[in-house]
């Protein structure tokens, strides 16, 4: 089993797979275009909930095109890559929001650097960039993807 790379080299390396596939990748952001539909990348190791929120919340995303130019594009689909567990106020989140779910996945990657090699996901997403994204972790690092929204303490 190859040893899993930190989340930022492993995007990296999946969109190198993306480009390979024919899809649009952005050279500036985590960002592929693919069917019509921009899926957006986020890696964290934490992020406050607000934040978290207030990213989910906004489909509108500037996009670099040259050293000068951006524009906003709507984004279809957005994955937060967690390297660190995840608060559960970002899971209390989701579990409000069946809409959020729709576009916004979960990967949570801190039981992956484990002798265990899982990760938690949360993705209920018709995502096709995002399914070969979990195709890409089982098959390049035979990674145990457990999809599930762990439960929340009261």
């Amino acid at each position: 089993m190859k040893s899993i790379p930190l989340v930022w080299d492993l995007v990296r390396q999946f969109k190198r797979h993306c480009k390979l596939m024919g899809w649009w990748v952005s050279p500036y952001e985590d960002i592929i275009y693919a069917n019509g539909e921009y899926h957006n990348f986020i890696c964290a190791k934490k992020v406050h909930p607000k934040t978290f929120r207030a990213i989910a919340f906004n489909q509108r995303y500037p996009v670099r095109e040259s050293d000068r130019f951006y524009r906003l594009v709507d984004i279809s689909y957005m994955a937060w890559i967690f390297q660190e567990k995840p608060t559960g106020d970002i899971f209390a989140i989701l579990s409000e929001d069946e809409d959020i779910r729709k576009h916004t996945a979960i990967y949570d990657f801190s039981d992956a650097y484990s002798e265990r090699a899982i990760c938690i996901k949360v993705n209920e997403t018709k995502s096709i960039v995002f399914q070969e994204f979990e195709r890409f972790l089982r098959d390049e690092y035979c990674l145990n993807l457990i999809n599930r929204l762990p439960l929340l303490q009261m």
